[in-house]
């Protein structure tokens, strides 16, 4: 990717977005894309919704949500057919994982496990990797705390499939900082927008990722399943391809991640591989990739405006293919069939923040839920 050339043309922008994969079309012959997709998100009475691509209310998946009751997770499998969804609450031991079918309905209770990390699907199988154990212990190295950390595999049927490996955090170090907002609650929205602890992993890839939000922020280990090799950030000061890094984004293949860094206060986006950097800094946040990993989107916010931009890695290019929209940020880069879906977020005067759903397409933006944020696509 060292020549990299810049894309200005707003066509080729609008053929990167339409050349995708069609929803399909209805009987009537004329096209209606966005009403074909299946799109979770919280509500603002707290409880979990699924809506099409235009913000329509499909169903009400939960009804529970209050102060001691609450949904932080879910996520589709590859197929769309299932999603796992994560309820938690103050008043048990651990989260409770459930699954559901494409239309929301309760399918099964599939895991009980720890609150530390949340269960997550394969990129590309029904198979979800959890903490199946989590050991600490008074004494790790240097006389450090440490946790051990087990993390196993379920298929849909809740079947044990085993151990896919092991890792130890040295809880003694203490957590870095870098890139925290001033703003509390504008931090919060942006923390359970973007950066949700997970798993991520594909059956067949040669990486991994967990990523341990809830120890410390950036608390992320990368995993070479090949040689069980386990690089831990803070073991290695936070340097991820000679830059220090706070969050990641593994590729749906498992051979490249892309990583979100700072620059002093400006946020920067990366892409390396087990052969090192792939993609020098870039000034964005954010970044999401598509299915097959050819292509990565991510945002870049400025003065009160955002933009998204897209990287094509078969062709070598990268650029801004959107207008710029008065936002504070932008959530990660969800591409769908012939558009992106991402949280919209924008601080008010009193300092809160207000956080929506958006769609991009070829037409630009369009708010499709104001009441609801942390979109799943």
């Amino acid at each position: 990717m060292s020549a990299i050339r810049m894309v200005v043309a707003m066509f080729v922008v609008l053929m990167a977005l339409t050349g995708r994969p069609a929803a399909p079309t209805p009987a009537n012959g004329a096209a209606d894309p966005f009403a074909q997709l299946r799109i979770l998100v919280t509500g603002n009475d707290r409880n979990v919704y699924l809506i099409d691509g235009d913000g329509r209310k499909l169903r009400q998946v939960t009804s529970h949500a209050n102060a001691s009751v609450f949904y932080p997770r879910y996520s589709w499998s590859p197929d769309h057919r299932y999603a796992l969804l994560v309820r938690a609450g103050t008043n048990q031991a651990g989260d409770t994982t459930l699954l559901l079918n494409s239309s929301g309905a309760l399918v099964s209770t599939l895991l009980k496990s720890s609150t530390e990390l949340y269960p997550s699907w394969a990129f590309d199988a029904d198979t979800v990797a959890y903490l199946a154990h989590d050991q600490s212990q008074s004494t790790c190295g240097a006389s450090l705390a440490c946790d051990t950390l087990t993390i196993g595999a379920v298929d849909i049927h809740g079947k044990t499939l085993g151990t896919l490996w092991t890792r130890t955090l040295d809880t003694a170090i203490g957590c870095g900082g870098g890139g925290e907002l001033s703003a509390p609650a504008v931090s919060q929205a942006i923390e359970d927008s973007m950066y949700p602890r997970s798993i991520q992993w594909s059956s067949t890839g040669p990486l991994a990722v967990v990523d341990d939000q809830d120890l410390c922020p950036g608390w992320t280990a990368i995993v070479d399943r090949s040689t069980g090799t386990v690089t831990d950030w803070l073991d290695t000061n936070l340097n991820i391809c000679g830059h220090p890094g706070s969050y990641l984004q593994l590729s749906p293949t498992g051979t490249m991640y892309v990583v979100e860094t700072f620059s002093g206060q400006t946020p920067e986006i990366m892409v390396c591989s087990d052969r090192g950097p792939e993609i020098t800094a870039l000034p964005g946040q954010a970044p999401g990739w598509w299915i097959d990993g050819t292509l990565l989107y991510y945002s870049d916010c400025q003065a009160g405006e955002c933009a998204i931009y897209l990287v094509d890695f078969k062709k070598g290019t990268y650029g801004r293919i959107s207008d710029w929209e008065p936002a504070y940020a932008l959530g990660p880069m969800q591409p769908v069939a012939g558009a992106l879906i991402f949280s919209r977020i924008e601080v008010l005067k009193n300092g809160n923040a207000r956080v929506s759903v958006q769609r991009f397409d070829a037409k630009g933006f369009t708010t499709i839920a104001t009441w609801a944020s942390r979109p799943v696509a």
